[in-house]
């Protein structure tokens, strides 16, 4: 019956209702004693996230028969008194242990709950202590005050807003997902040469945008309540199509694989094309023509056409072509055939003529006998030139002496029979001779087959018998580059012989006396070196 009148009076006058609270007497046993209440713990202050719980408890000794109240202190309100509820808000409760401690419970705290709350005892006069709960809302962008994505024309200013809420009030940031500098207003910049890379502030003033500033910008709120927030703003920067061709002129031969490339910078997307003659190229996948798209930024692509197998029908002009709301642009690629490259032959192994070039020359004694085999040139220049230059050997005989001795020439009185058979028949690969200056080529052949030599159309075989005459051991060959070497071969070896002849008895006359040993053995050491020089 009690509690329904406090109910009653609660809600007629809570002022009214505190007064009576404050009219129940205490323990008598506790005032015979002297005690009077106390609180034990002192009550906290609570920072609380929006939506979370919270709790204040209160201990108190020495309670004896007083009465526990819970008020908000901002506008005198009661809460509850003792453990009954007088608040009609049901997020709030009140527990008791049966003995010194009372605890005000909050659920699902809002912002409006923030406030003073207070533990009072109705002693005389009343005793209270205060704790504070201070609710934070986490920073929250307001959609319907921010910037959506904004569309600008290539070099037009542009501002962008973004607005936020929370509690404690949140800050607004700027800056490029990514990372580039901002292009700030001039206007607000210390320098020209300023790059920011952050912006502080609900508005951000934009100079007069160029292509490269299209992309994403981050709008942060934050007021160290988590989490953090931000919105993302997409700005266009509008502008018509510009083409450029890697390569304007390609070359390639037939049968190769080749790839074109066009980059294209463009807003909004445009629709990429290749055309052919006028007519758009009709591009698959299965076909030996295809084409390839890259994004390689927010405003920029890469086109690619790629031709396997060239045929002669693929060599001609090709256009790149893209086009937007804006306009269009075009680049034109020239394709151009190039000779296909000769097929690799085989390799010969060139005729080559086996020379004894350390041996002197000699002329044939006057015994007649066939020609050696001989490789004729096919060049009658060479011919006359090997004459001219050799007319000084004029005594010497036609005839070989076998294994491998060159010979400069020779013939019956004194004519060049080789000569003489190289002009006669310059087409021939076979050995002639020339003792009566006229064609041999049989008579030769059979001699080389007599004599046992085996020199077959240049060869000579090293083995073959010396003493043969008139066989085909040696080989006569009129080319002038091994008749000088011959030449010089003869020049060396006579030098040689030369010195040995002069150097021996010298070095013996003039190493006399004390040191003659000495004096025998550099001077031979000189000799070597003098040998070795040849």
């Amino acid at each position: 019956m009690t509690v329904t009148i406090h109910s009653a009076l609660a809600r007629v006058c809570p002022s009214l209702l505190l007064f009576c609270l404050l009219l129940v007497p205490g323990s008598t046993h506790d005032r015979a004693k002297g005690l009077e209440p106390e609180f034990d713990v002192q009550l906290p202050n609570l920072t609380i996230k929006q939506g979370s719980d919270a709790s204040f408890t209160c201990i108190v000794k020495h309670l004896g028969e007083y009465k526990v109240a819970w008020l908000r202190s901002e506008d005198k309100a009661i809460i509850a008194w003792y453990n009954h509820m007088v608040t009609h808000n049901h997020r709030y409760s009140v527990t008791h242990n049966g003995h010194n401690t009372w605890t005000l419970h909050l659920k699902n705290v809002q912002q409006n709950d923030s406030g003073t709350y207070m533990c009072q005892v109705n002693t005389d006069p009343q005793r209270s202590q205060y704790g504070t709960l201070d609710v934070v809302v986490p920073a929250d962008i307001i959609d319907t005050e921010t910037s959506n994505d904004v569309v600008v024309a290539e070099n037009q200013p542009a501002t962008l807003k973004c607005k936020a809420k929370g509690y404690p009030p949140p800050k607004v940031r700027w800056k490029r997902q990514d990372g580039a500098p901002l292009p700030i207003s001039k206007e607000f910049l210390r320098n020209p040469a300023e790059k920011i890379e952050m912006w502080e502030g609900e508005r951000l003033p934009l100079r007069p945008l160029l292509r490269e500033d299209t992309g994403p910008y981050l709008c942060i709120a934050n007021n160290s309540v988590p989490p953090l927030v931000s919105k993302r703003v997409m700005v266009y920067v509008h502008f018509k199509p510009s083409v450029t061709a890697t390569n304007q002129l390609v070359a390639a031969p037939l049968g190769v694989n080749i790839t074109l490339v066009c980059e294209v910078q463009a807003v909004p997307k445009p629709v990429l094309s290749w055309f052919n003659k006028g007519e758009q190229i009709i591009l698959n996948s299965v076909g030996r023509i295809w084409q390839e798209t890259e994004v390689v930024k927010d405003y920029m692509f890469r086109m690619r056409l790629s031709i396997s197998y060239l045929q002669k029908d693929d060599f001609r002009e090709y256009n790149c072509t893209a086009g937007n709301s804006l306009g269009a642009d075009y680049k034109v690629i020239k394709l151009q055939q190039l000779p296909s490259p000769p097929p690799t032959a085989k390799p010969t192994h060139p005729t080559t003529t086996h020379v004894d070039i350390w041996r002197p020359m000699k002329h044939a004694n006057n015994n007649g006998g066939n020609n050696p085999g001989s490789n004729s040139i096919p060049n009658i220049k060479h011919a006359k030139n090997h004459r001219r230059k050799f007319q000084r050997n004029r005594q010497g005989h036609g005839g070989a002496r076998g294994e491998g001795e060159y010979y400069e020439g020779g013939g019956l009185n004194g004519e060049d029979g080789g000569d003489s058979s190289a002009e006669k028949d310059l087409t021939s690969t076979a050995s002639y001779g020339w003792g009566d200056g006229k064609p041999n080529r049989d008579h030769s052949q059979r001699s080389a087959k007599e004599s046992g030599s085996n020199s077959i159309n240049g060869y000579n075989d090293r083995n073959s018998n010396s003493n043969n005459r008139g066989g085909g051991g040696g080989i006569i060959n009129d080319h002038p580059n091994l008749s000088q070497a011959a030449s010089r071969s003869s020049r060396k070896f006579s030098l040689v012989i030369w010195s040995l002849t002069l150097t021996f008895p010298i070095s013996y006359l003039f190493s006399v006396g004390e040191h003659q040993k000495l004096n025998r053995l550099a001077i031979i050491f000189l000799n070597v070196g003098f040998l070795l020089m040849f």
